[in-house]
């Protein structure tokens, strides 16, 4: 946990401010059946917060063929697209209530995303979330992609934060391996929802729901 006056929040996008995991899964999920591929749930689900390319990688195991990972992939983008334009993709419960709160106390609030520049910030607009960051990291901008601490390496820089001074919300495997990997204190947003939710000894708590979170920060104002 911090060791010094807890001074900012960095957030992950997809899972934790935005439920967004659940429609990649679904999208996933359709894509597969469509090309007749049988995989299992949990595997898809063990996904999140991977980059594209690891994603090609983990795709090309169930085809073969690079080719058809990339359609696969690109059926994927499309379901979420279309799911976003119709209104179906949500922001988490309290989330935006939490970014004000962290405002309200004096935090610096930031964004650090796997997720590249272009598609987060459509992303963040549909929600009206552009300017709720103090500062944002986002995929392309980092030299490697979560897991690698890269991500959270720069959002310390960005935010002028010492690893002691912040907390990381996250919600996925390689997201939370990121952070610590940096050296950074780790709430972990579960989702019950997953049929093998992941879990990990070495974050400092662990949370259902993003209220949560608010009783955290003022133990550690």
């Amino acid at each position: 946990m911090p060791s010094q006056k807890l001074k900012g929040i960095i957030f992950d996008m997809d899972g934790t401010l935005v439920d967004s995991e659940r429609i990649y899964t679904e999208g996933y999920r359709r894509a597969f059946l469509e090309k007749g591929i049988p995989i299992d749930l949990a595997e898809i689900e063990g996904w999140s917060g991977q980059n594209s390319e690891d994603t090609l990688v983990l795709i090309d195991a169930y085809t073969n063929d690079r080719s058809l990972s990339a359609e696969i992939r690109l059926m994927r983008i499309d379901y979420f697209n279309q799911a976003l334009a119709a209104g179906k993709v949500s922001l988490n419960e309290h989330a935006k209530e939490l970014l004000s709160f962290c405002k309200e106390k004096g935090l610096k609030v930031g964004l650090a995303t796997s997720t590249s520049k272009m598609w987060a910030l459509d992303i963040l607009s549909s929600f009206d979330l552009v300017d709720a960051f103090d500062f944002t990291v986002f995929g392309d901008e980092a030299k490697a992609f979560k897991p690698d601490p890269d991500i959270y390496h720069l959002a310390l820089q960005r935010g002028k934060f010492s690893a002691t001074e912040v907390f990381v919300v996250e919600d996925s495997k390689s997201g939370i391996l990121a952070a610590l990997g940096a050296g950074l204190s780790v709430i972990h947003l579960t989702d019950e929802r997953m049929e093998q939710p992941y879990s990990h000894p070495g974050v400092f708590k662990q949370i259902h729901r993003l209220k949560e979170v608010e009783h955290i920060i003022l133990e550690h104002l």
